[in-house]
């Protein structure tokens, strides 16, 4: 009957070995998945910072071309205007020599 408690205590420390054992694999797997987990949330973290930056830049581009095409459409507004001036200053000097024609026939 002594030798009862001395297996029980004999238990306890190999439980207890054991344990620290299990508790160290725990550990350095703790460990792993914590470097794996953190690796994972870099990446997705720069995964969301270049799908921010491409957003921004998808927004910058589409600015880009609608300027574009308000200049475009201000430079033919501007040809137009341009072309539309010549012919009122081309129309007025024929009518303008039309009438000297007439005055010069009149006298």
């Amino acid at each position: 009957g002594s030798d009862g408690p001395e297996v029980v205590l004999e238990g306890t420390s190999s439980a207890a070995q054991g344990n620290a054992n299990v508790s160290g694999d725990a550990l350095r797997e703790l460990d792993l998945l914590r470097k794996v987990l953190t690796r994972r949330l870099q990446e997705e973290s720069e995964a969301e910072k270049a799908a921010v930056r491409r957003e921004a830049e998808e927004r910058l581009l589409a600015e880009l071309a609608a300027r574009r095409e308000e200049e475009s459409e201000r430079a033919l507004l501007h040809d137009r205007l341009s072309r539309r001036l010549e012919e009122a200053e081309r129309s007025r000097l024929a009518s303008e020599g039309c009438e000297r024609d007439a005055v010069g026939k009149l006298n």
